[in-house]
């Protein structure tokens, strides 16, 4: 911890921003033991992928009408309260998945899941999101930003077989517990994160009738399309690996593992040189790429094509991720008093487009295999460039 610390500090970096790091960090550390497993460990217990599709639709559906909602009461309590009652009603969300497999009302405890989750994410985003641009240095943000990103990935090498194996050998009550301690050290940080003065000033449905100005049109189309790929990859690719790798809860981790330390080393270097590139061309040309990677997806049928079509996925990501926050990093930061509304554009439109190629999906997995939706999300990877 002290370490992690003083290297932040060499990177010059101010105390909130330290303890904004830190706290995402441990937060998406706690989450990402439960990452790839979230859908599975869902279907194990329905054995219905059209009820973990659903499961998603209802979250996303929910931040897609009642995100502006939401920015009224955090306009009351603050950014700073917001986020940390995220952290607690996140380990409450953790509570209600250990409760659906161990009780006969799963669809109830589903249902909580679900509406626990949508709250997470509208109360803690757009605040974080929000931070990180006010809380950081334009000139280095790039930088920052794959900083933060390479210490998550390297976490992440570790993570899924950690979690496979805690899953194996203790079950997924021993996970969950697990999630919550680093869930408690996460909002520990959170305390040194000054309060940001902002009051988030639209409608309930000026928020909407913002996505339709002609000066948001391409970047709402981007992020719509971001939000479909996005899901297709957190939904639908972990189900498919497992359903390939027979159940076999170690493998998945293994491979997952594998595909990251091979790429998370580019990413690194990576975040070095994007500050001083176009960020608007650099991710137009990486989209592209990115959208090749789920047609190889797309193509999958053995073990090894999904390691190699993971590794080539994850690298072209890299490139597409670091791009895209930056990006929109920046213009958050650049609308001054207006970066909430502009995050809150952001959040709408990726839920939106969660919520439609879900939709989507939920009509076609009856009738064709679950890997064909990966070119959905191949479609959708190409408007990512718009922004």
């Amino acid at each position: 911890m002290f370490f992690l610390k003083h290297y932040l500090y060499r990177q010059h970096l101010h105390k909130p921003a330290i303890h904004l790091f830190l706290h995402h960090f441990f937060r998406l550390v706690g989450t990402g033991l439960l990452g790839i497993f979230g859908p599975i460990y869902i279907y194990s217990i329905f054995t219905s992928i059209e009820v973990v599709i659903a499961y998603s639709v209802v979250v996303y559906g929910i931040v897609t009408i009642t995100q502006p909602l939401v920015m009224q009461v955090i306009n009351r309590i603050g950014f700073k309260i917001s986020m940390q009652l995220s952290i607690g009603l996140l380990m409450v969300f953790f509570g209600s998945l250990y409760m659906m497999g161990v009780t006969e009302y799963a669809s109830v405890w589903l249902v909580v899941a679900a509406v626990l989750v949508a709250l997470v994410i509208m109360m803690y985003w757009v605040p974080y999101h929000t931070d990180f641009a006010l809380l950081t240095e334009g000139r280095s943000r790039g930088k920052n930003l794959a900083l933060l990103t390479g210490l998550i990935m390297i976490m992440s090498i570790i993570t899924p077989t950690v979690s496979s194996w805690v899953i194996t050998y203790g079950g997924f009550k021993w996970l969950f517990g697990s999630i919550v301690i680093l869930l408690v050290i996460s909002g520990w940080y959170l305390r040194e994160i000054p309060q940001i003065e902002e009051e988030y000033s639209l409608s309930y449905w000026d928020a909407y009738l913002q996505m339709l100005q002609p000066e948001n049109r391409k970047v709402v189309l981007a992020y719509i399309a971001d939000g479909m790929q996005t899901i297709i990859g957190g939904v639908i690719w972990p189900l498919f690996i497992f359903f390939l790798f027979e159940n076999d809860f170690v493998a998945v981790g293994y491979i997952t593992s594998l595909v990251v330390m091979v790429s998370v080393v580019i990413r690194l270097v990576f975040g070095e040189y994007v500050d001083k590139m176009s960020k608007s061309k650099l991710a137009k040309v990486s989209s592209a790429f990115h959208a090749l990677g789920w047609v190889f997806k797309g193509l999958v049928q053995t073990p090894f094509e999904v390691f190699a079509a993971g590794t080539y996925h994850d690298l072209t990501s890299s490139a597409t991720r670091i791009s895209v926050d930056s990006l929109m990093y920046e213009r958050t930061a650049h609308k001054g008093h207006y970066a909430d509304e502009y995050s809150v554009l952001r959040e709408i439109s990726l839920s939106l487009g969660r919520t439609l190629i879900l939709l989507i999906a939920l009509l076609l997995v009856g009738f064709v295999d679950i890997n064909a939706l990966f070119w959905l999300a191949a479609v959708a990877s190409l408007f990512i460039g718009l922004l």
